[in-house]
Parts: C-alpha cells; structure tokens; sequence
C-alpha cells in the first residue's frame, strides 16, 4: 500500500492547498455575489499578465481605500468591471468632489484598467475629463491612453467567471489549479521513484512507476480541483454547511485561526481572525470533505477489485482501506501543519511564505502526513488482523522447506536455492500470492512457482552412477577382509 498511500496523500493535500482558491471563487460566485465579477476579473487578467510573463500581483484585498486592486511591473493598477462604460468611469471618480480618487503617494494617477469592450469609449470619456481638469496632474488629453488600460477580458467575460459550466470559468479553473497540481506530480514522481529504486534497484522501472504515478496525482487532483471549483459556483456547497459548521464550533476561534492563517501562508494570503476565520475554514471543510470522499472512493477501486476476485482477504481489505483513508487523513492534516509551522516561522522572520514555495511546503508536509498515517494505520491493522502477506508468507516458507527434503538440497544447494529466490522481483510474489488466494488449490500454485528453480539447482549436480555388480562384491570382499583383520572386543 505504500504507493497507493503515497498518491492519496499528495491528492489530498493538493485539494487542501487549492481549497483557499475554491472558497474565494465561492465567495465570489453569481449565485453568492452578484457583483464578485469584478474581484475576479481582476484575478483573470493577473493570471494572464504572469503567464505572459509580466511580474504582477494582487493588492487589493486589504480594502484599503483609494488603494490599488493589482500591480503590473510596479505599476499601479485600479481594476473597474462594470455593466456600462459609463459606469466603469463614473467609479473612478470622487461623488462630491468629481475628482480622479486613485492616486499613488506622489500624487499621479493610477492605471485605470477596464473591460477590453468598454476600453475605446472609456478613453475618450477620459480625455473629457481631463479637458475638465478633473485629473489631478494631468492636462494632456492624450495622456488618457497612459492612464486607461485595457482589460484582458470583456465585461460578458467577467460575468462568466462567476458562473458555472462557462468557458471563461473553466478556463480560469484549469489555469489556478495547474500550478498545485504540476507540483503534486513533481513531488510524487520523486517519492514513488526513490521508493521503487529502493525496493527493485531498477532504475529504469522506478522511473517509469514515478511517471505513471505523477501523471495519476496530476489528473486526480486537477480533476478534483476542477469538480470542486465548479460546484462552488452552484451554492450546493451550502448542503454540508451545518456539519462544517458544528465541527468549527467545537474548535474554537483560536484554533480556526490558526489552522485557516496556516493555510492561507501556503498560498501567499495574508492572516485574518475571529468569525471570519472560522467561517472560511468551514468553506474549505466542506470541500475538503467532497475530495477526501472522491480520492477514496478512486484509490479504493483495485483493492475492491482484488477482494471480489479472492485475490485478497477481507482482513487484507479491511487494513488496506484503513492504510488508505489515514493517508488521505494524514495527507489533509499534514498540509495544514506544513502551513501553521510556514506561517510562524515566516512571522518570526518578519517575511511572507510565497506562494510557489508555500506549494512546495504544503504537498511535502502533506505527503509526509499520509506516510505517517498509513504507517500508524499498519501497526495497528496488523495487530488486529494478520495481512495476507504475513500468512502467505508463512505457507510459502513452509512449502520451500518441504520441497528442500523433497530434492535431498544439500547446505550449498540451499545457499544458491536462496540465492534465486533473492532475485525474484516483488512484483511476481505479490502477484503469486493473490493468485494463490484466489486458487482452490494453493500447493499446486506455489509448487509451479518453484520447481523450475529447484529443478534448475539440482541439475547442477554431479552425475551419479549406480554401482555395478562387480563394484558391489569387490566391496564386500574388502569389507570382510577388513573384519577379519579388526581385534575382537
């Protein structure tokens, strides 16, 4: 189960890390917030400024007023999404004083970015306004083009975002989720190709197990991200808000904080407190919930399989599925304990944890997480029940010592018997033993599995020829004579 265990924790401690990205686009939905396409626009064209190549970043979120809702390559960005570009201009400027409100500290404007749509009539809107005198610094009206900038998306866009089963909102699902998911598959490459490596000495088939489990991570937890994030927009989500919320109550304030701050480090997101904290963590609760419940239902397939095939016990099962649901546990826990240790040492070193390294941290803690988990979970499965590999391992041994005094094996012959069986590939007695489970008769199974290579030890023998007659009766004589020589007692 240590593979399986391994890629269960990393999905599970993805979904962990992007459920702070989950409840913001929640917060933000159509059906929550009719007007949260705005906050996520700004997030859009952020997105798509990096991925272009630009340094940008979002500094909107503290609320301050009159401050700037994103930066471009330290330029200072005022993001407006409104229905009509009147509107989107209008917004931009004092009520009562009917001045340009977003001015950085040395008093220049800011950018003023608007839907890409509504970009050519708020221009020229703008340059009204600066013939007024209504921006402060600037008499040109040409400067309008250095002022105003044109969105990345259309306002229809905008609106889309907040929607489910749109193009725009699946697109902007895809593009948040990649960076967590391309990391989970980094991560569970290495691991599950160190483990194989350690375990066959190949390197080659180590490689290509890291590969096929990285690609198995990336799609489960992409996929899980995609489901979640869409369904966030849906408000179904509110079904499992009672329990979420119980479970936030009995922790506390405190205990909220510090577990949601944790998380939020992880991601590059700044701490928050009280019943806003405790609110958000019962957001990520329930969709923690839906993705710890797919990735063991998906893991959970082949051991159901093997269980209704009799290639496994059900005490096999039973400890298997417990293996599995702990490292999914252990793989949750341990993200959130990878971001509370982030967020403190990054508080006593006075920086903030960014967000690709807080990634890294979150997986790694959340992979060690399941690890340990599933460890604790084999300890106690194999007190309570015996695994099918300690009972199988027993009559294999059992069979071999029997089929030693079968062959007359001497000392040497057992020493290069063992010496075969040494080479044998994990992969073959895992799958000898659940054919052998399966099999109504397993002393058949196990003697076709080892004959040949009893059968290969022997013949290495010296030939042996039966003594002729008169080999036989010279000895009797010699042995008489010899009788005959010896003093009575």
């Amino acid at each position: 189960m240590d593979d399986t265990a391994v890629k269960a924790a990393a999905v599970a401690a993805a979904a962990t890390i992007n459920s702070n990205g989950e409840v913001f686009v929640e917060q933000r939905a159509a059906v929550n917030k009719p007007a949260g396409h705005g906050e996520l626009a700004e997030e859009a064209n952020n997105i798509i400024d990096r991925l272009q190549g630009h340094q940008a970043e979002i500094l909107g979120r503290d609320n301050a007023k009159n401050g700037p809702d994103r930066s471009v390559d330290g330029v200072l960005i005022q993001t407006k999404y409104y229905k009509t570009a009147r509107g989107s201009l209008e917004a931009c400027f004092d009520p009562s004083s009917h001045q340009y409100r977003y001015l950085t500290e040395d008093r220049t404007p800011m950018q003023l970015e608007v839907p890409k749509d509504q970009y050519q009539q708020v221009l020229r809107s703008f340059e009204k306004k600066i013939s007024q005198g209504k921006v402060p610094g600037v008499s040109d009206p040409k400067d309008a083009e250095k002022i105003v900038r044109k969105g990345k998306l259309t306002y229809d866009q905008a609106v889309n975002l907040a929607k489910p089963g749109t193009a725009e909102s699946l697109k902007y699902d895809a593009a948040t989720g990649a960076v967590t998911c391309s990391c989970a598959f980094g991560l569970s490459f290495l691991a599950t190709t160190f483990m194989a490596y350690r375990e066959t000495r190949d390197i080659t088939g180590a490689v290509q197990a890291g590969i096929a489990a990285g690609v198995q991570v990336f799609g489960l937890s992409f996929a899980q991200h995609m489901v979640v994030s869409q369904l966030s927009r849906t408000g179904l989500s509110n079904a499992l808000m009672a329990p979420s919320q119980a479970v936030v109550g009995e922790l506390g304030f405190k205990t909220s904080a510090t577990i949601v701050n944790g998380l939020r480090a992880l991601t590059g997101k700044t701490a928050i407190s009280g019943a806003a904290a405790s609110k958000q963590l019962a957001k990520m609760l329930r969709g923690n919930a839906v993705s710890a419940a797919v990735t063991l239902a998906v893991f959970s397939v082949p051991e159901t399989y093997k269980l209704f095939q009799g290639k496994a016990s059900g005490a096999q099962y039973a400890q298997n599925m417990a293996c599995l649901a702990t490292s999914i546990a252990g793989g949750i826990a341990g993200a959130a304990a990878a971001g509370v240790a982030a967020a403190k040492v990054g508080a006593v070193a006075g920086t903030a944890v960014s967000p690709g390294e807080g990634t890294i941290v979150g997986l790694a803690g959340g992979m060690v997480g399941g690890t340990v988990g599933t460890v604790a979970a084999g300890v106690v499965g194999g007190i309570l029940f015996e695994g099918d590999s300690a009972s199988f391992g027993r009559y294999f041994n059992a069979m071999v010592s029997c089929m030693a005094v079968e062959y007359l094996l001497d000392g040497r012959e057992m020493d290069e018997l063992l010496a075969v069986l040494n080479c044998v590939k994990p992969e073959e007695f895992r799958t000898l033993m659940e054919e052998t489970l399966s099999s109504r008769d397993q002393e058949a199974k196990v003697r076709a599995f080892l004959v040949p290579m009893f059968d290969e030890t022997v013949s290495r023998r010296e030939r042996f020829a039966l003594p002729t007659s008169r080999q036989i009766s010279d000895a009797l004589v010699e042995f008489e004579q010899d009788a005959e020589e010896k003093p009575t007692a």
